[in-house]
């Protein structure tokens, strides 16, 4: 059933290079995780302007070539398969893609919309103390149709956290950062770069993940939705978890 699903959305938008409509707002990054930054950028348009999030995988160069072309290599594989699985998903809980730009590093960068409110856990963290109890259902009823509609996709994201979750404008959820999200079943040809299952070593964020990818297991919807459940504390009580034992 997956496998027939996710099919029908394999096509996917045409990537757009919005390279000669974007300007970086400042020179530096104003915000990353651990393997990309974010530049806040402006998108220009017919006489109008708005701003736009730019997310360049970060490239760490060493004083060996061979080993700078292997990192240069992994991260557009990296690149190729986030980008391949963002332009063919379309959910009102999914940050979509907007296009790809260059200049912001030796591969391309992908242009995402800009989100007013950050992630969810600085939104919490600066608005925790006021918002309703059904504001708190809002954002995890969204958060939660995000990840079903990932699911009836056969998409497992692999590393769901407050980081990973921004907030737009009107303080709807939107699931982002598909860098070790991964596919099961049978896809097109030419299509299988999707299909590669994160390594069951990167378990992504800690706090959040599952038991069993501490233990080394493969991604599975599961632990999708063990992190969920981690996210759903977290919005109720406007603070981070508490680790008092990893179950390893």
């Amino acid at each position: 059933m997956y496998s027939r699903t996710l099919s029908s959305q394999l096509e996917g938008r045409p990537l757009a290079d919005l390279t000669e409509q974007v300007a970086r707002e400042s020179a530096i990054h104003v915000d990353g995780g651990a393997c990309g930054d974010v530049y806040k950028c402006r998108r220009y348009t017919s006489g109008s302007s708005s701003l736009v999030a730019v997310k360049s995988l970060r490239c760490f160069a060493s004083e060996d070539p061979e080993e700078n072309q292997r990192k240069l290599e992994l991260n557009n594989k990296i690149l190729r398969r986030e980008l391949g699985l963002l332009r063919r998903l379309e959910h009102s809980n999914i940050v979509p893609l907007l296009g790809v730009i260059r200049g912001f590093g030796p591969i391309l960068a992908a242009v995402l919309p800009w989100m007013a409110n950050g992630t969810l856990h600085s939104f919490l963290k600066k608005k925790g103390q006021t918002l309703s109890i059904v504001e708190r259902l809002k954002l995890v009823h969204g958060i939660g149709s995000g990840l079903e509609y990932l699911h009836s996709l056969s998409v497992f994201h692999g590393d769901l956290h407050s980081g990973n979750v921004l907030i737009d404008e009107e303080q709807n959820p939107r699931i982002s950062d598909f860098g070790l999200a991964c596919t099961i079943g049978k896809l097109q040809p030419g299509l299988s770069y999707l299909q590669r299952l994160s390594s069951a070593s990167n378990v992504g964020a800690v706090r959040w993940a599952a038991p069993e990818r501490l233990r080394g297991c493969k991604p599975h919807p599961s632990g999708d939705m063990y992190s969920l459940g981690c996210v759903m504390l977290e919005t109720f009580r406007g603070r981070k978890r508490t680790i008092t034992r990893l179950l390893l």
